[in-house]
């Protein structure tokens, strides 16, 4: 618990979002008065240690959000893209809305797949997106500049033959 809240175990070391996440779900947790205990005090203190490693370390320079990465990313990439340039989304995760957010405020039109649809509602209103379901999409690639990826998934939702097919879309 304490790599994960201090960001040693994620895919951009340092990166923060995940104590973020962290720190919603104990505040969640108190709300709904189903926190408390051992575990209550050790995420708590987890949490504290995580905000000291990155006040005392050099851990917190650069980008540690893995959108802000992405991002950087999608800048790089589209310089030779004309404008508006369209983006896929794939997955409803703090991430892949703060990247809508940014995405949504410059030149790009979004296209947004998860697994169900339905839960991106309010998200593709909000980022005058258009929502595909993981199935549709996998079967029929939407043709995207870029393509950000950020699930819970436990297993690969892209195989080898739908990345073919997205890059030829």
């Amino acid at each position: 618990m304490l790599l994960v809240a201090c960001g040693l175990a994620s895919a951009n070391i340092g990166e923060t979002e995940i104590s973020g996440q962290l720190r919603e779900s104990v505040q969640l947790s108190r709300e709904l008065g189903i926190a408390g205990g051992p575990l209550d005090h050790f995420i708590t203190e987890a949490l504290r240690v995580a905000k000291r490693v990155r006040q005392n370390t050099s851990l917190a320079e650069g980008r540690t959000s893995l959108a802000e990465i992405a991002l950087d990313k999608i800048a790089h990439h589209r310089k030779g893209l004309p404008a508006p340039y369209r983006a896929v989304l794939l997955g409803r995760s703090a991430m892949t809305e703060r990247v809508a957010k940014a995405l949504h405020a410059g030149e790009a039109s979004i296209d947004w797949v998860n697994r169900d649809p339905a839960k991106l509602t309010g998200l593709v209103k909000a980022f005058d997106a258009t929502a595909h379901s993981l199935l549709d999409y996998t079967a029929s690639p939407v043709n995207g500049d870029v393509l950000v990826c950020a699930t819970g998934a436990t297993e690969p939702l892209l195989t080898p033959a739908t990345l073919r097919l997205v890059k030829d879309a």
